[in-house]
């Protein structure tokens, strides 16, 4: 008789195939792995050094039940940045990073100051000087 391999402990790889910068590329960047929705507690580093790609690997391909496990991942949030996460477990997953717009405000070309008040106090000088120039004695 000869020995067949329960599905159950059979292992496979995940890819994470590409990782994407739309805009100036930031730090590292920590994925996590999910089996079923529920997360494995695994985790793998990108960057430079490992051009940004890896793999998780030695991951069981079933549960307990004979059923295939469905692996997903999410990414820790990187500042500044909005993150699409394509692909699956078969094709190996892609991580876009997309640097959201600096939101930059118009510098201000004048002051809050009410011009209407500085030109009603003009008027009001004006009428106090003619009324004190038509009073004045003349010697």
């Amino acid at each position: 008789m000869r020995y067949k391999p329960s599905p159950i402990n059979q292992s496979g790889q995940i890819s994470l195939s590409q990782k994407t910068w739309v805009g100036l590329k930031a730090g590292p960047i920590t994925v996590h792995l999910f089996a079923n929705g529920t997360d494995t507690g695994t985790t793998l580093t990108l960057d430079d050094t490992n051009n940004w790609t890896a793999s998780f690997t030695n991951v069981r391909k079933y549960d307990q039940n004979g059923t295939e496990i469905q692996y997903t991942i999410s990414e820790d949030a990187v500042s500044g940045y909005n993150t699409t996460i394509t692909g699956n477990q078969t094709t190996g997953f892609t991580i876009t990073n997309t640097e959201q717009p600096k939101i930059t405000s118009t510098p201000k070309t004048s002051d809050n100051t009410n011009i209407y008040l500085y030109i009603g106090m003009m008027f009001v000088g004006i009428i106090a000087s003619s009324y004190l120039f038509s009073k004045r004695k003349i010697i």
